[in-house]
């Protein structure tokens, strides 16, 4: 059997001896072996484990979830605990929260060398991934049952590599969602979302030039290694950028101390603007953590910027969702910045940005989105392996709003919907998302100006 990649596990100290046996993750399908001092971790599906990682257990693999209930990240997020006291909990490192572990009469089921290389192995754990982990079958692909009776007429034991992938990317592909792929073998799929201008993509730093060059009173400062941008534009109004929530940070500053100094210094510097026009457009996402952290600068207190729910075929659970966390708005020392704000968003606006946009929608100061359709696609990505040892990557969570609403697949609701970031636009020298962002700005004191009676974001 070939090397097995180890798994990152985040760790707190064990409290307390273990008892042997199994575990086995509320979501996200990763089986715990505890036995002495020693713990394997496998990828469990109903069709058997892939191991993944061995290691001691002395502290090192999992903690106990105190009467506190609270998990406090670097940035002062802070995730309230909706498990019971005592439960025991594993931190995987891609997750921004706990993941509680249960005690299972399961035991790992280690498929044959046989199974590992036979394509259609490969193509029923690919399946069972799906259907035991993705929560958006609903809003992304109601057929798809009926794509996988047509993927396994296709498989056979000779099935070569680039037929399986393509196999796969014919499954994926009706998804379109942009937290889908799969590679190996020098091949790979992706689920994309259908590109109306898939020119423009190629040209997004002449985007950002036409903002710096027709819009900016005077020259732009950055921060975050240039990730962040901002500059006072049309007089009294502010336009800050933020192109990412990850890699904000060098050698000598963490990520999430760079991001708060870029935000101290932009938001001193557009103090006296009227208003400010949040251009997420460029941002395909990040670290939830650090877009919870941004929040802080622009929604005062720390209200619940959306609740995050895991897929889960648990039979001792209620329901096939269970509730992980509350995000909540990161605090921060002094106020918010209380003026309207304009968030502007494109298709390319994903994943932790559209986090993000969610909380900014509860902010009590005045808010719009202006732009297009985001993604769609709020999930941390759940990356595991196929038996072949090719990687598949989805989400496996449900991002809601505090009263419930999932824009899953829909992206964050618009209040004015301009199509942007067109190559004509850029050949014509124009932005008309921006000139509509700065045109609510400019009126913002005025309800009506977009034919509603209350003022867009007082949601």
């Amino acid at each position: 059997m070939p090397v097995l990649p180890t798994i990152a596990l985040s760790v707190c100290a064990l409290v307390g001896p273990e008892p042997d046996g199994c575990r086995l993750t509320v979501g996200y399908g990763y089986l715990l072996e505890l036995e002495g001092d020693r713990v394997r971790v496998y990828e469990h599906r109903a069709l058997g484990a892939l191991p993944v990682a061995e290691g001691p257990l002395a502290g090192d693999m999992e903690y106990t979830l105190g009467d506190d209930s609270v998990t406090f990240l670097d940035s002062g997020v802070c995730l309230p605990n909706p498990y019971p006291a005592g439960s025991r909990a594993v931190s995987l490192s891609w997750v921004s929260h706990p993941v509680r572990l249960e005690a299972t009469e399961l035991a790992p089921e280690v498929p044959t060398l046989e199974q590992l290389r036979d394509p259609r192995f490969n193509l029923e754990w690919f399946l069972a991934t799906f259907d035991e982990h993705y929560p958006f079958f609903e809003q992304r692909a109601p057929d798809w049952y009926d794509l996988r009776f047509a993927a396994r007429e296709r498989v056979e034991e000779s099935t070569t590599d680039a037929e399986l992938m393509a196999v796969f990317g014919d499954l994926i592909a009706p998804l379109e969602d942009a937290h889908v792929w799969v590679e190996g073998a020098g091949l790979s799929a992706e689920s994309e979302i259908p590109d109306p201008d898939p020119r423009a993509s190629e040209t997004l730093g002449r985007f950002r030039r036409l903002v710096e060059r027709s819009y900016a009173e005077d020259r732009f400062a950055v921060g975050c290694r240039r990730r962040l941008a901002w500059a006072l534009v049309a007089g009294d109004l502010g336009y800050l950028r933020i192109d990412s929530f990850e890699n904000l940070g060098t050698e000598d500053e963490e990520d999430l101390d760079a991001l708060a100094t870029a935000l101290n210094t932009a938001l001193e510097d557009l103090r006296h603007a009227r208003g400010i026009v949040l251009d997420l457009r460029f941002n395909g996402g990040g670290y939830d953590e650090y877009a919870l952290a941004a929040l802080g600068w622009f929604v005062r207190g720390t209200p619940v910027a959306a609740r995050k729910y895991v897929r889960t075929v648990h039979d001792d659970v209620a329901g096939p969702f269970v509730h992980q966390a509350d995000l909540r708005v990161g605090p921060r020392l002094g106020g918010p910045f209380r003026q309207p704000v304009a968030l502007l968003v494109s298709r390319y606006t994903a994943s932790a940005a559209e986090v993000f946009g969610l909380g900014l929608l509860e902010r009590k100061a005045p808010v719009a989105v202006v732009g297009e359709r985001t993604a769609g696609a709020f999930s941390d990505v759940l990356e595991t392996r196929l038996p072949n040892g090719w990687t598949l990557a989805l989400g496996n969570e449900l991002y809601t709003t505090p009263d419930g609403t999932c824009h899953e697949g829909r992206g964050l609701p618009l209040d004015r919907e301009v199509p942007t970031l067109r190559a004509a636009q850029l050949e014509a020298g124009e932005d008309p998302a921006l000139e509509a962002a700065l045109e609510w700005l400019r009126a913002a004191d005025r309800p009506a100006l977009w034919g509603t009676e209350e003022i867009p974001g007082k949601r």
